[in-house]
């Protein structure tokens, strides 16, 4: 078991080549609950039009809000 584990681990290692850990995980980590989800809808803020928004089904499914770091703005 703790060699999967030891696998997986060196698998998920970012590389030399400067790739941070977001870059090497499956999916997007959701701006309203902070998941990682391989389900998303991804879309610039609607004010500022700097920062991408990703929103997983679920947080959209129940209006979670969301704020956009760049300008403050928050939406459902």
């Amino acid at each position: 078991m703790l060699n999967s584990f030891t696998g997986l681990i060196e698998t998920l290692k970012p590389s030399d080549s400067g790739d941070s850990i977001a870059d090497v995980l499956p999916g997007k980590a959701c701006v309203s609950c902070g998941r990682l989800t391989s389900d998303y809808t991804e879309f610039k803020c609607p004010k500022c039009g700097k920062t991408t928004i990703i929103r997983c089904l679920h947080c959209r499914e129940i209006g979670n809000r969301y704020i956009c770091k760049e300008c403050g703005f928050e939406g459902p």
